[in-house]
């Protein structure tokens, strides 16, 4: 927490069971159901190339509808490894705990499930909350494992849009409503953030000569940071 952005002090552990102390999990020291993220912990465990990777990614939080706040985070195998998860958690509090979400079928919420490998498939990583223009709310996410995606969520809930079930994320079919639209084909780039402006001067003026502000035309963009 900081009141002055240079200044910070610590707060507390966000979802609990996950902290600098925690131990790794492994066959002798498992995950047990009372921990918060068992759920995707066992979808985590399906993952080729799982090596009891114990730490969570590039947390991003927003307000949720209706108040509170939504967590979205991601898990990786291991650590470079394309094969992750981001979820969703919820808090009445901006500093948690964090809880796991459920969707109506009492899934957990999984937003992604990149499971199939890297190359031409995408890595659940580093997810990022953005609206557009009429309050349509996306998630943005991705890395290195051909670049970055989208999906579309649902601004009541903040799960997906298109509902697809746990199930349906797990399976080998539909890879193009699984992983959402493709922003961006770049594989050496990550972290993805979007920002809306309206009223984006474009000018045409190259530095040169007299600057025409009447010959400006102006439009509002969408801005894609990695």
């Amino acid at each position: 927490r900081s009141t002055d952005l240079i200044n910070w002090s610590y707060v507390g552990v966000a979802i609990e069971g996950f902290n600098e102390n925690g131990s790794a999990p492994s066959d002798n020291n498992p995950i047990t159901e009372s921990n918060e993220l068992y759920e995707i912990y066992q979808l985590m465990t399906q993952l080729s190339g799982w090596n009891n990777n114990w730490t969570l990614w590039a947390p991003t939080v927003v307000e949720a509808a209706g108040g509170g706040y939504w967590l979205y985070a991601s898990w990786t195998a291991d650590f470079g490894s394309p094969r992750s998860i981001i979820f969703q958690c919820y808090s009445e509090s901006i500093t948690g705990p964090y809880e796991l979400v459920h969707t109506d079928n009492d899934d957990p919420a999984v937003i992604v499930y990149s499971h199939d490998g890297g190359g031409s498939y995408p890595n659940a990583i580093d997810p990022f909350i953005y609206y557009d223009e009429d309050g349509a709310m996306y998630l943005a996410y991705g890395s290195f494992s051909n670049g970055i995606y989208c999906v579309e969520l649902d601004p009541e809930t903040g799960l997906r849009e298109d509902g697809m079930t746990v199930e349906q994320l797990s399976s080998t079919a539909d890879k193009d409503a699984r992983y959402g639209t493709h922003l961006l084909a770049n594989r050496d780039t990550e972290g993805p953030t979007i920002s809306y402006h309206e009223g984006v001067e474009i000018s045409s003026y190259d530095g040169t000569g007299t600057y025409d502000a009447s010959a400006s035309t102006y439009e509002d963009r969408y801005y894609l940071m990695t």
